[in-house]
């Protein structure tokens, strides 16, 4: 009898520290109401296909921002970013795939199916923008001015479930969808945009939250198709103006109508200086006419991912 108790006192001592071990393992990648479900329901871990809704998020400039800080306070800092840019996706119920140096990789859609995973998305990538303005009151005195982000979203199907190793567990997503979320990520620098999605994001936000314009139709290192990208922003924010003519003006582009998309371009950055899209539309518009078409192409190329 007394071997026996001892047995069961050892197996329940095991099962809590398993337990505990998964509940620390769960924490890092999952919302905590996901890793309880998860503790109950570990086989929902288990590899498939799944539609799922990808965000890559990155600090811009990080490498000049760590040559002046140091090696100290990049940590300490950068702990700091990642960890708001962290909150916004959990509190959108999304899973924490990974850190890449500055990036941050997050997923909704699996391992729990989300009718509204792009909503839950887009508002977490939202969030993080908003979260720009505490972090910069906070570090703009040490930076020496204030950061920014670059945010790229896409939807569709992936392998999801274990993508680590037998060492180290990371849930994660595999093929072509990772690829179109982090290429759309590195368009948002040549556009002057922090969120940029694509057109299956788009069409699954939903009317009412969100505001978008349609910016271009776009080559994306390794991919075989263009992709549509769209700006998202707050509705209401006051950009209803600005994504509707910009939407016109490119639409006279791609038309080939290039004098009407250069006068409509350039009188949007008359109202609104620096807008990048606009900036965009204009130079091809421009030179289109200055080529009088020839050569033109409606989808364009980046100069880089």
């Amino acid at each position: 009898m007394l071997a026996c108790g001892v047995s069961a006192g050892l197996a329940r001592q095991r099962h809590e520290q398993e337990a505990a071990r998964a509940q620390a393992l769960f924490g890092q990648f999952f919302s905590a109401g996901l890793a309880r479900q998860l503790r109950a329901q570990p086989d929902m871990l288990t590899g498939r296909t799944a539609t799922v809704t990808v965000l890559f998020c990155d600090v811009r400039g990080y490498s000049a921002i760590s040559g002046r800080l140091g090696g100290g306070d990049t940590e300490v800092w950068l702990r700091d970013v990642l960890g708001e840019l962290s909150r916004c996706v959990l509190d959108e119920d999304g899973v924490l795939v990974d850190y890449i140096g500055d990036e941050l990789m997050a997923m909704w859609g699996a391992p729990v199916g989300q009718p509204d995973q792009s909503a839950r998305a887009g508002r977490a990538a939202l969030a993080m923008i908003r979260t720009l303005a505490p972090l910069n009151r906070r570090w703009r005195g040490l930076l020496g001015g204030d950061m920014d982000v670059g945010i790229g979203v896409h939807r569709g199907e992936a392998r999801v479930g274990n993508c680590g190793s037998e060492f180290k567990f990371k849930y994660g997503a595999l093929g072509d969808t990772m690829n179109v979320a982090s290429r759309a990520r590195g368009v948002t620098q040549y556009l002057r945009c922090r969120l940029l999605v694509t057109g299956p994001v788009r069409e699954h936000l939903g009317e009412g939250a969100f505001a978008a314009r349609r910016v271009v139709r776009t080559r994306l290192v390794n991919i075989a198709a263009p992709v549509g990208l769209y700006e998202v922003a707050e509705a209401g924010g006051g950009s209803d103006d600005l994504f509707r003519d910009s939407e016109a003006a490119l639409a006279a582009l791609e038309r080939g109508d290039f004098a009407a998309a250069t006068r409509q371009a350039g009188a949007l950055l008359e109202r609104h200086p620096g807008d990048g899209p606009s900036v965009l539309t204009l130079a091809r518009a421009a030179d289109a006419l200055v080529r009088d078409g020839r050569g033109f192409d409606e989808v364009w190329t980046p100069p880089g991912k």
